[in-house]
């Protein structure tokens, strides 16, 4: 018989967020530290695209497309990926998360956002016994950021 907890997502994940290699034949060695799908983050998603719908007196099902990714891309900020590592420009210099944020906003990063949306829904539906089983396959996670500074360095008040 199967057990209800095999059914119970990570709530220390869910909020505090957790590394996660995305897909390493698509993205390499990107890695973002990522949050999941909270209530706040759902509340405040239906927030901003009401606001959007009304502002632009269009049915909140019917954003424009570059609307629905400033929407996108500010709970991407504010609510799901703390953090990245493993991504760099052209030139070989480390990509911050702010960076990575900002990226959000523009046309073609598409790919890089289906990569953060992917890191997020990966911790909305993964159960706490399959990030146990998985966390004890992986590194120890790191207490910095990609940049070096602590973790709670990138946290926004």
């Amino acid at each position: 018989m199967v057990k209800l907890s095999d059914f119970v997502t990570d709530p220390r994940a869910m909020l505090d967020g957790m590394w996660v290699r995305v897909d390493p034949a698509k993205y390499g060695e990107l890695e973002i530290l990522s949050c999941g799908f909270t209530d706040e983050m759902l509340d405040a998603r239906a927030e901003l695209e009401w606001a959007a719908a009304d502002r632009l007196g269009v049915d909140r099902n019917r954003l424009p497309n570059a609307e629905q990714r400033q929407v996108n891309a500010i709970l991407l900020e504010r609510y799901l990926i703390k953090d990245i590592r493993g991504l760099e420009d052209d030139d070989g210099k480390p990509i911050s998360v702010e960076q990575f944020h900002r990226f959000m906003h523009q046309p073609g990063y598409e790919n890089l956002s289906n990569a953060a949306w992917q890191a997020a829904r990966r911790i909305s539906t993964t159960t706490a016994k399959q990030m146990e089983t998985a966390l004890g396959n992986s590194l120890k996670p790191s207490l910095k950021n990609s940049n070096g500074a602590p973790l709670g360095a990138n946290t926004k008040e």
